[in-house]
């Protein structure tokens, strides 16, 4: 049996497309919906993720979603996992101003030296 490099790749692709994923399986009060065909771009081709996703994104265009999101957010705090998961993103944020000014203070120090000694 041969089997066609180019035509594997394609139905892969095919495949990735069709796949079910957030934005096409959805339910909003009982009816599925899905974005208008104008969107931005092909959203499945490519995984955005980070403060340019797509989700992202969509947050900041959509005020209603905005706000769907923020009632969820404060909903999971109250829970005992979302009071531990926003405990730990406290923490990390912490460590990251923490060692981001422990940063700053290495790279000044050795300048600080130099005009010392040439003083």
């Amino acid at each position: 049996m041969h089997f066609n490099p180019k035509q594997i790749r394609e139905g892969n692709r095919i495949k990735r497309e069709a796949a079910e994923s957030p934005t096409t399986f959805s339910t909003e009060a009982g009816g599925t919906f899905s974005e208008p065909a104008g969107g931005k771009g092909k959203r499945n081709q490519t995984r955005m993720a980070g403060p340019g996703g797509a989700f992202a994104m969509a947050i900041e265009q959509d005020p209603e979603l905005a706000q769907r999101v923020a009632e969820f957010s404060m909903q999971f705090a109250e829970t005992n996992p979302g009071f531990e998961f926003y405990k730990a993103k406290q923490q990390q944020q912490m460590m990251a101003a923490v060692n981001a000014a422990k940063n700053t203070k290495a790279v000044q120090e050795p300048q600080t030296q130099s005009e010392e000694g040439v003083i």
